[in-house]
């Protein structure tokens, strides 16, 4: 976020809207609602690896042998519902640690620092899709390095993108593709840590903030990104640079999208400037995109509420507090990320559930943790 008198790039929200395609939901109209009341309460060198099995979570269970079951081929849209059939309920649980482990590797790309987290097995041979992660302003990128375990866990090779907060908002999605080039060079090697790992053709970008944007940026530039999710992101600028429009950029995109988010921040309230003004928010993003998009809104959470690691956060004390439980919400961020990634780009049709359909509607719905909303 900014300081006054810039407007803060930063989003918190606990609203979940997700906009897919009729065939998708289950659904012959343009859009339903599910709504709940209440707060609730989620090439460079590379250096030594670091063996993980996740975010803290227990292991879900074991993948099913055929995924040809409860899947379509990645990347298309969906003609048929989620089933009910044992391989559906076999699937992992989103909302836990998967059941691969991993290990972390650091390098550079150019000048970024990257922090990727490999699976040392996953639920087919590699190569595994990828995901990069982009973080908010003024924080730091290993503030989001739980939600690169939680991927990985999942058979996803997930990496975050170390750019810089002082050159202006242009210079973030061409940090992000630079980050992409690099990944799939590394993985082009002989021998290293991204060797033989990496899925060009199933790539998706996610970020926070700032990053949120920047995701939307990056995938409007790049058509190798297949799906691009928004942890409360912002489209405003802290005064520093050049300053694209994230929200008109979704008019033309075309692939998947998800937004997490808060009112919290939107500055309705009153108070000093807004972490994440109503005006730039993602319920913004959501309203500028093309379905299948998913916006969930987080009932009493704030922006930072999605940043994993608060410890000593400087710029997290310019935004309201929250009244929801930040586990709560991490919880539901991590499920919704690895959801709607297994749903986009692995195309397995069953992770709706845990989007839209029961799974959703009963963890977060009938809590009153979130409402969704799809078009």
């Amino acid at each position: 976020m900014g300081l006054p008198p810039f407007r803060s790039p930063f989003l918190v929200a606990v609203t979940l809207t997700w906009i897919a395609s009729p065939l998708a939901c289950g659904s012959s109209s343009g859009s339903d609602l599910l709504a709940a009341s209440g707060s609730g309460g989620a090439g460079g060198a590379d250096s030594g690896t670091e063996a993980s099995a996740g975010t803290g979570g227990q292991a879900g269970s074991d993948q099913p042998d055929a995924q040809s079951d409860v899947s379509e081929e990645p990347g298309d849209q969906p003609d048929a519902q989620p089933d009910s059939s044992p391989e559906a309920s076999a699937l992992p649980d989103p909302a836990q640690d998967g059941p691969f482990a991993h290990e972390a590797s650091d390098g550079k790309a150019g000048s970024i620092s990257v922090h990727c987290v490999v699976p040392t097995a996953g639920p087919s041979a590699p190569p595994y899709p990828i995901v990069l992660i982009a973080h908010g302003f003024q924080l730091e990128s290993s503030r989001y390095y739980p939600y690169a375990d939680r991927l990985s866990s999942f058979g996803y090779v997930a990496c975050t993108v170390d750019y810089s907060n002082l050159s202006g908002q242009d210079k973030d999605p061409v940090a992000i593709i630079q980050v992409l080039d690099w990944v799939i060079a590394e993985s082009a090697k002989p021998s290293g840590p991204l060797a033989g790992q990496t899925d060009a053709n199933l790539v998706g970008v996610m970020g926070h903030s700032r990053g949120g944007k920047a995701a939307v940026m990056a995938a409007s530039l790049d058509a190798r990104f297949k799906a691009v999710l928004g942890l409360d992101p912002v489209n405003s600028c802290p005064g520093i640079g050049t300053c694209p429009d994230g929200i008109k950029a979704m008019e033309s995109m075309s692939i998947p999208s998800a937004f997490l988010g808060e009112t919290v921040d939107d500055g309705s309230g009153g108070g000093l400037q807004p972490c994440a003004p109503a005006a730039d928010n993602y319920q913004k993003f959501y309203a500028s995109a093309q379905p299948p998009s998913l916006q969930v809104t987080v009932n009493g959470a704030n922006h930072m509420s999605f940043v994993s690691d608060l410890s000593n956060c400087l710029a997290c004390g310019f935004c309201k507090t929250a009244s929801a439980d930040h586990q709560a919400v991490l919880d539901l961020a991590y499920s919704y990320t690895v959801a709607f990634f297994e749903r986009r780009l692995r195309a397995i049709v069953q992770y709706d559930d845990y989007l839209t359909g029961a799974k959703a509607q009963e963890r977060y719905v009938d809590t009153g943790l979130a409402v969704l909303e799809s078009k």
